[in-house]
This record gives structure tokens, sequence and C-alpha cells, in this order.
């Protein structure tokens, strides 16, 4: 797994379908099939005749492109993409991520360790709201310096750091900067001790995981078109995502060449 994306929490059409953003006027299957090369659906609406707005800007056209959401949920998971939820149950009246309340969060930083060491960016895909609440419940999690590395089992923590586009930038900055004054103010107490009481850690840093908040995909943030977000998604998420899948299917040939010598 090279890429983690997180919604907020299910909206009501999604937990009756039992699918992950699975309104039709959600643009999360639409972007990742235009980007993966299938189409969620024939992009009609209701009324089984009207185009949908979205659909004069799909890349794949034909019948022989659509797939079932298991379908989709497969190649996504296949070029190293997972899905998950920053919430995992709470009280909110609707759909609208604003009103959630009493919220429990997934474990996902317990997940990172365990099933993605290897994971190089956590993506909020409905962009600020569930951006804050991951910065919300797992501020500690931010306030790790880089060189705090190990857990009794030597298990290293990866450090977090914001995307570099300005929607990231802006959500984590406030993070970013009580880090980086705890940072100040170890190195001015440090310059106080006698450096032979210092100690330094032998292992070398882990790379920190990049946090986008994304453009978000809900059809309630409809300030951007579909081409806008699409084309933030294959720059910030996709594009860089199949580039990890592609350098980790070479690594994975040249084993098992040597393998074979």
């Amino acid at each position: 797994i090279h890429t983690l994306i997180l919604g907020t929490h299910p909206s009501q059409t999604s937990l009756q379908l039992g699918q992950n953003f699975g309104h039709p006027q959600n643009a999360f299957w639409w972007i990742a099939g235009d980007c993966l090369g299938f189409r969620r659906a024939a992009g009609v609406k209701a009324d089984g005749k009207s185009p949908m707005a979205l659909a004069q800007y799909l890349r794949y056209d034909g019948s022989d492109k659509i797939l079932g959401y298991d379908d989709q949920v497969r190649v996504f998971c296949s070029h190293g993409f997972a899905l998950w939820d920053v919430v995992k149950s709470c009280v909110r009246p609707g759909s609208l991520d604003s009103n959630i309340k009493k919220e429990e969060t997934n474990d996902i930083r317990g997940f990172v360790e365990q099933h993605a060491p290897n994971v190089k960016r956590i993506v909020f895909a409905n962009g600020g709201t569930s951006s804050a609440l991951f910065c919300k419940h797992y501020r500690d999690w931010w306030m790790q310096e880089e060189d705090e590395g190990e857990d009794d089992d030597q298990r290293q923590h990866r450090q977090l750091v914001p995307g570099s586009n300005p929607e990231s930038i802006k959500a984590f900055a406030r993070l970013v900067k009580a880090r980086n004054k705890k940072l100040e103010k170890k190195k001015g107490e440090a310059t106080n001790e006698d450096s032979s009481t210092l100690s330094a850690s032998s292992s070398i840093p882990l790379p920190p995981i990049e946090c986008i908040s994304a453009l978000s995909v809900s059809p309630a943030a409809a300030k951007y078109t579909y081409v806008q977000k699409r084309d933030f998604w294959e720059t910030y998420v996709y594009g860089p995502g199949l580039q990890d899948f592609e350098e980790w299917k070479n690594q994975q040939k040249n084993q098992h060449n040597k393998q074979q010598e």
C-alpha cells in the first residue's frame, strides 16, 4: 500500500448501498475510473435518458469499460491504493460532515504501522472537514518529531508532513507551527546540557508520510468542476501513486530474476 485515502464517514446513500462514496453524484469513483482505466457507470441521470453533467468529460466510453462496484474496488486496491474513513461511528443528522458529533475514529495510525508500513501518503478525500477531524484526534502523531523513533519493540514511527498543494499547507499549518515551536524549545534546552549526556538514535529515520487535503469529491463541493477535481487528484494522488506502483512492480521483477539466476 503506497496511498491511503480517507473519507470522513459514509453518507446516508453510501450506508444504504453498502458502498464507499456510493452517491451517484460523488466524484470519487468517476475520478478513480478516469485514472485507472474504467468507467463507473453509463453516466445518465435517474430518468435513464439524460446524461449527467460530468459525462462529457469522462475518458472512457462504451459499456465494455463499465465495472460494478466490487470490480472497481478490486482494480483500485490492486494498484496499491487503500480506502477507509476517519470516523468509525458518530451522531450525524443527514449526510453533511459538518453535522458530525460524538465521533469515534478508526485506528488509522495502528493500520498504517501494522498493515501499511511503506505508505507514502494519506489523502483526505473530503478536504478540510476530514483533515480537521484527523488533526483533532491525531494531534500527538502530528506533534511527533523526526527523531522520536522507536517503541519498546523497536518499531519506528513515521512523522507526518503536509502535502505541497496550498490546501494541505493551509489545513495543517497550525499543527506544523506547534511542532516547530516544540522543536525549537527542545533545541534550546539541549544547548544548556552537557553534550555527553545527550543520546542520539542509531536508527535511520524513516521517510515521512505526506498528508494531502484534497479537493473534495463530495457533490456538496460544487464550487469545483469535475475536471478541476480530477486534475487535482491526478496530480497529487493517482499520478504519484501509479508511479510508486510501477516502481514496486519493477522491484518485484528484479527480485524474481535474481532468484532465478
